[in-house]
């Protein structure tokens, strides 16, 4: 509204001058040029802050109205780490019907395996003075979580796996997380290489790297499952899943793996790369689960029956909302291998 009466002022003022020029013969001995001059210089520094001020106006009226989802930059730059904090974000978002963000450093990777993600960049309204609630453990229930954040944003930064968030959108998770066309054509490759087309695909997900070591002792007071919960859990798909079995096996130890469960003829190993060896298991019409970020995942986007050991706290979400089949761990630790 100022600057209205600010501009109506202007042009009074210049309308008095010619008046003053033209009437009143007051201006004679002005240099009217100069006058001139400095009129139309007023103007265009007028317009100038109008349209600056219109795009500081439009820069601000980007900042949220109410509450949002963040996922805040980490020091946790493993992919794995990363794919889960944005999902985690993403499910929130909708979870809680607030706007979600991710930081460009964050999108820039991601989308190298995932082009079609859609979380809008947080760098776009980084200026805005927003609530903060950081959220560091406890998440769940998420049923409270509205609650316990009041009117506050919520950034997330930590790199736990929250599915409870993403598995009520699963098929709009499948295709937000749709892998990009040259992942996509490898697998394809790798499952005309080992003879899968036409076959039931069981994924075998095997981890047995000492970080999962140290994190099954730490978090879980476990120890790593031995052959025979694999070996068991591929009996079971023989007996109760129809057609031509075929299991695939991504690894991460190769020598374990092929001492301890290759044999059959309907076992295969199709490990390559991360972005390659966790396509596959997404792909895969069954899922033979192990530990970890990327088993979970793809636990989570696989259709078929899910086999899992009785350790993990997010085994009720998946009970929920998937086809899952809990075996005993304390049977298959380590410790007690046969």
């Amino acid at each position: 509204m100022w600057k209205v009466k600010l501009l109506v002022v202007f042009v009074f003022l210049n309308v008095c001058f010619w008046i003053g020029e033209i009437k009143l013969g007051l201006l004679q001995k002005v240099d009217l040029q100069a006058l001139q001059d400095q009129s139309h210089q007023f103007l265009y520094k007028f317009i100038d802050f109008e349209k600056k001020d219109e795009e500081q106006e439009a820069k601000y009226s980007m900042c949220p109205k109410k509450p949002i989802v963040v996922a805040e930059q980490t020091s946790f730059t493993e992919f794995s780490a990363q794919m889960w904090l944005y999902a985690d974000t993403w499910g929130l978002g909708k979870y809680l019907k607030r706007k979600a963000y991710a930081t460009k450093t964050m999108l820039d990777l991601l989308k190298t395996t995932f082009p079609n993600l859609t979380l809008t960049p947080f760098e776009e309204i980084s200026h805005c003075n927003i609530s903060r609630h950081s959220i560091s453990e406890n998440f769940e229930p998420l049923e409270t979580l509205e609650m316990r954040t009041g009117n506050k944003s919520l950034w997330l930064w930590t790199n736990e796996m929250l599915p409870a968030a993403v598995l009520p959108f699963l098929d709009e998770a499948r295709v937000e997380f749709e892998f990009n066309t040259s992942i996509t054509a490898e697998v394809n490759r790798t499952i005309h290489k080992i003879g899968g087309v036409g076959r039931v695909l069981v994924g075998v997900h095997v981890k047995r790297s000492k970080k999962y070591v140290e994190t099954l002792r730490n978090r879980y007071q476990s120890t790593l499952a031995n052959a025979s919960y694999y070996l068991d859990a591929m009996q079971w798909f023989r007996d109760n899943v129809g057609g031509r079995i075929l299991f695939v096996i991504m690894c991460d130890d190769d020598q374990w793996t092929r001492t301890n469960l290759l044999g059959m003829e309907d076992v295969v190993i199709a490990t390559k790369n991360n972005a390659h060896d966790l396509a596959l298991l997404c792909h895969v019409d069954h899922l033979i689960m192990d530990y970890g970020m990327y088993g979970t995942w793809a636990s989570m986007m696989t259709k078929g029956h899910i086999i899992a050991l009785m350790l993990f706290d997010m085994n009720k979400h998946f009970e929920k909302h998937k086809k899952f089949h809990l075996f005993d761990e304390s049977k298959y630790s380590v410790r007690n291998q046969r």
